[in-house]
C-alpha cells in the first residue's frame, strides 16, 4: 500500500472546492486521523480508481432504479396508513359508529405519542437488523393492524387500535431518512427525498379515489381493509429486493462500482476517507452511550426540531384536515375527496422543482425560508377571505398546500447532511422526526369540528408556526455560516487542541475539517 492514495474523479458536480486529493502518514496529526480510521482507509482504498463522470452518473441511475422505488412505495403506503382516517371519517366513520368528536381527536393525537416514545429505539433496531429485515417487519406490522382497524366499534376501540398503529410505524420515516444518506451525498439528497415524499400525493389521490369506488361493507371499513392488505404485500416484497447499509449488502454493484460508491462518498464529504466524520466501520452496527449522547447534547439537533416542528404541523394538517376543509367550502363528502387532488399534485411539482435547486445550488435556509412564504400567504388568505366564497378559499388552499411538503423537504435534508458520525446521525435523525410527530400530535387538536367550516383557529395557529419556520430557517443559516467561517480561519494549534481532548474519530461534525450546508 503506497503512502498517498489518489482518488480522480472527474465529475465536477461533485468536486468541492479546497478539497484535497491526498493524504499522507505525515497529514494524519493534522486531519485528525487516527491508526485505526488510517487502516480502514486503506483496506477501503485498496487501489487507485479512475473513474469518469458517466461511470458516476450510470451507478446513481442503478441505485435510484433499486432504492427509491421500494422505499416512495413504502412511503406511500406509509402516509396513507397514517391519515386514512380523515378518509375514513368523510366516508363515515364517525356517523356509522360511536365516535364523538373527542374521541375522533384523540386518535389523531394518540397515534402520535407511539411515534415520540419508540422512534430513538427503533433507529438502534435499525443498526442491529438492517434496513432490509427491519423495515419490512415494521411494514407489515402496519398492515396488519389497519386491517384489524376495520373491526373497530366505538371511540375506545379507535383509540387504541391508532395508539398501536403508531407504534408498529413509527419506525419507518427515521430509518428511510437514515438510510437515504448512507447510500446519497449531501448534493444527491434532497432531490431523492423530495421524490419520496412527493409519494404521498399518490396516496392522497388513492385515497380519494378508494372512497368513491368500494361497495359493500362500510366504505370506512374497506378503506382499512383493502390499504391495510397492500401494506402488508409491499413489506414482503420489500424484504426480497431491498438492499442493507453499503458495507453489508451491495451485491446488486459490481466490484468497481462499490469502489466508486466509496470514494464518490469520501470525496463528497470533503475528506480522503469516510471514516474521518462517519466514524469507525465496527461501529456502524452499534449505537453506544456514547454516540446517542452525542446526539442529544447537541443543541443543532432540537433547532433543526423545532423548524421541523412548525413544518410538521403544516403538513399533517394539510394530510389528516384537507379534506374536511374542502367539505366545509361546500363540496359533497366525495367530491371533497377528488377536489383534495389538484392541490396536492401542483405541490409535488413544485417540491420536485424546489430540491432539484436546493441540491444544485447547496443552499437550504433560504428555499426553507422563501417556500415557508407561500403557506403563511394561503392561511392569511383563509382567515381574510373566510366569507368570500369557494374560488379565492380554494386558492388559498393551493398555496397552503403547495409550500407544505417543500418546506419540510428541504429542513430534513438540510438536517441529515449537517449531522455527521453515522451513529449520531441515526439518533439525531429519529429525534428530529420524534419533533414533527409531536406536531401531528397538535395538529390533531387545533382543528375541531366546533370551528367547522372556516377552522380559523386551526388556521391561525398553523399560520404563527410556518412563520416561526421561516425566521428560525434563516437565523440557522446565519449560525452556520459564521460557525463555517471560525473553522476556515482556525490554527493549527486550535486543531491540535480539539484532536488532543477527543478522539478525532468522535467528533463527526464537530470536526474542524468539516463544513455545515447553510
Amino acid at each position: 500500500m503506497e503512502e498517498n492514495t489518489k482518488i480522480i474523479n472527474d465529475t465536477e458536480e461533485h468536486k468541492q472546492e479546497g478539497q484535497s486529493d491526498y493524504v499522507s502518514t505525515n497529514e494524519m496529526k493534522t486531519l485528525g486521523i487516527n491508526k485505526s480510521c488510517k487502516q480502514e482507509q486503506e483496506d477501503d482504498l485498496i487501489e487507485t480508481i479512475v473513474f469518469e463522470g458517466k461511470e458516476l452518473r450510470r451507478l446513481l441511475y442503478k441505485l435510484d432504479f433499486r432504492i427509491l422505488p421500494l422505499i416512495s412505495i413504502c412511503y406511500m403506503f406509509s402516509f396513507m396508513d397514517r391519515v386514512n382516517i380523515g378518509n375514513a371519517k368523510v366516508a363515515g366513520l364517525t356517523d356509522m359508529i360511536a365516535v364523538t368528536e373527542d374521541d375522533y381527536n384523540t386518535a389523531l393525537s394518540i397515534f402520535f405519542l407511539g411515534y415520540v416514545l419508540f422512534d430513538i429505539p427503533s433507529n438502534v433496531i435499525l443498526n442491529k437488523l438492517g434496513p432490509r429485515l427491519w423495515i419490512s417487519i415494521i411494514i407489515v406490522l402496519c398492515g396488519g393492524v389497519l386491517m384489524a382497524m376495520a373491526a373497530v366499534k366505538n371511540g375506545p376501540q379507535l383509540i387504541i387500535a391508532r395508539f398501536f398503529l403508531g407504534v408498529a410505524e413509527c419506525g419507518f420515516v427515521p430509518a428511510m431518512f437514515f438510510y437515504i444518506s448512507v447510500w446519497y451525498t449531501k448534493a444527491e439528497m434532497t432531490k431523492r427525498i423530495a421524490i419520496v415524499m412527493s409519494c404521498n400525493v399518490i396516496a392522497s389521490i388513492f385515497g380519494g379515489l378508494l372512497v368513491n369506488t368500494i361497495q359493500g361493507l362500510r366504505n370506512w371499513q374497506w378503506i382499512f381493509i383493502i390499504e391495510g392488505a397492500l401494506t402488508a404485500v409491499v413489506g414482503i416484497v420489500l424484504f426480497i429486493f431491498l438492499p442493507d447499509f453499503p458495507e453489508k449488502d451491495a451485491s446488486f454493484l459490481n466490484e468497481r462500482e462499490r469502489i466508486i460508491h466509496r470514494n464518490h462518498m469520501a470525496a463528497a464529504i470533503n475528506t480522503p476517507s469516510y471514516y474521518i466524520f462517519e466514524g469507525e466501520k465496527q461501529q456502524f452496527d452499534k449505537l453506544s452511550k456514547e454516540f446517542i449522547l452525542l446526539a442529544f447534547k447537541d443543541y443543532f439537533v432540537y433547532v433543526y426540531g423545532f423548524i421541523n416542528f412548525c413544518g410538521g404541523v403544516l403538513l399533517y394538517n394539510n394530510s389528516t384536515f384537507l379534506p374536511s376543509i374542502v367539505h366545509g367550502m361546500g363540496f359533497s363528502s366525495l367530491n371533497a375527496q377528488l377536489m383534495i387532488i389538484p392541490p396536492s399534485a401542483i405541490a409535488a411539482i413544485v417540491t420536485i422543482i424546489i430540491a432539484f435547486n436546493a441540491d444544485r445550488t447547496r443552499e437550504r435556509g433560504f428555499h426553507i425560508f422563501g417556500m415557508s412564504l407561500i403557506p403563511v400567504l394561503g392561511y392569511a388568505l383563509l382567515i381574510g377571505l373566510k366569507d368570500k366564497g369557494t374560488p379565492p378559499l380554494y386558492i388559498a388552499v393551493i398555496l397552503v398546500t403547495t409550500g407544505g411538503i417543500a418546506v419540510n423537504t428541504c429542513v430534513i435534508s438540510w438536517f441529515v447532511c449537517n449531522m455527521a458520525g453515522r451513529a449520531k446521525r441515526s439518533t439525531a435523525t429519529a429525534i428530529l422526526v420524534t419533533c414533527g410527530n409531536i406536531a401531528g400530535a397538535l395538529s390533531g387538536q387545533i382543528y375541531r369540528a366546533s370551528d367547522a367550516p372556516q377552522y380559523i383557529r386551526g388556521h391561525t395557529t398553523s399560520l404563527a408556526l410556518i412563520s416561526c419556520s421561516a425566521i428560525t430557517s434563516i437565523i440557522m443559516k446565519i449560525v452556520l455560516r459564521k460557525e463555517n467561517e471560525r473553522r476556515d480561519s482556525m490554527s493549527i494549534e486550535e486543531r491540535h487542541d480539539i484532536f488532543a481532548k477527543k478522539d478525532p474519530n468522535k467528533l463527526g461534525d464537530k470536526h474542524p475539517d468539516f463544513r455545515y450546508l447553510t
